[in-house]
């Protein structure tokens, strides 16, 4: 019997994962076109051997078991949770941070799909992924700037998801994702301007931090994104309309590189470089 029949057959029978277990674990089920979909949660039942290695506690024997069940091709396809996903659930402890980041690679050149989606009926482009969203819900900077340069759409429609409209993350995620620039004339603009002007008006933020928030509405209204910025938003997401994944846009940004120059390819693939990756699991 070969390693993918044994790892099936092991979980098959003896591991069935109930919703029970991921108490708690409330992935992002916003949907920009489809927003009725909000408070839909995810029930995972089975996961292949890969995906139960990594849904529990990480330590420094984890990478080297999942490197080797890689190598013996162990079915990472069977179950309905997907081990980048299990993975990026884990990323909340900031004892494993690079660990994780190089797991999730190895997992992502092995043919994990950063862009996997568990609603199916979620039918908008602009949903956000499951890894995606568990890596702000663990506010961990560097998985999230990996994953994002799987996902086509500008990375501010991060912002428009149920976690991404919570006021304490949203503090986060905006100083980090208005780097990538803003698609104007989209409805995501806007959205996101009138998010702050009712964190303003309603007075949600916390003590003393009026001025960050006034800084944001500022930023909004004042800042245009660059011409450059403008482009790359442009490019990709005329890639990521023709491609069928993450995995797909990926490899045809990659095909580019022989045609740009370095540091213009960097920067349409949204490689970020390391001292503006941020810090493991920001608070602020």
């Amino acid at each position: 019997m070969d390693v993918q029949t044994v790892s099936t057959s092991f979980l098959t029978n003896n591991y069935q994962l109930r919703s029970r277990d991921f108490d708690g674990c409330l992935v992002d089920v916003s949907d920009t076109m489809r927003p009725e979909h909000n408070d839909q949660k995810i029930m995972w039942t089975s996961a292949s051997l890969v995906s139960f290695l990594l849904m529990y506690n990480i330590n420094e024997h984890t990478e080297d078991e999942l490197r080797d069940l890689l190598s013996k091709n162990c079915n990472t396809t069977y179950g309905d949770i997907p081990p980048l996903t299990a993975l990026a659930w884990q990323s909340r402890n900031p004892l494993h941070a690079d660990r994780i980041l190089r797991m999730a690679r190895m997992l992502i050149e092995n043919g994990a799909e950063p862009t996997f989606v568990s609603r199916i009926s979620c039918r908008s482009l602009y949903t956000i992924p499951d890894a995606i969203s568990l890596a702000v819900f663990a506010r961990c900077v560097p998985l999230l700037r990996n994953l994002l340069m799987y996902w086509w759409p500008s990375p501010v429609y991060v912002l428009d998801s149920v976690i991404g409209r919570k006021v304490e993350y949203f503090k986060f995620l905006f100083p980090m994702l208005i780097e990538f620039g803003l698609p104007h004339g989209k409805r995501i603009c806007s959205v996101i301007e009138t998010f702050i002007e009712n964190v303003i008006q309603m007075k949600l933020y916390q003590e003393n931090d009026e001025g960050t928030w006034q800084g944001f509405l500022k930023q909004m209204r004042r800042k245009p994104s660059s011409l450059k910025q403008l482009s790359r938003i442009a490019l990709r997401s005329s890639i990521g309309c023709s491609s069928s994944s993450g995995q797909e846009l990926f490899q045809k940004i990659e095909s580019l590189r022989n045609r740009l120059p370095p540091t213009l390819h960097n920067y349409v693939s949204l490689r970020e470089r390391d001292e503006k990756s941020g810090s493991y699991n920001q608070t602020t």
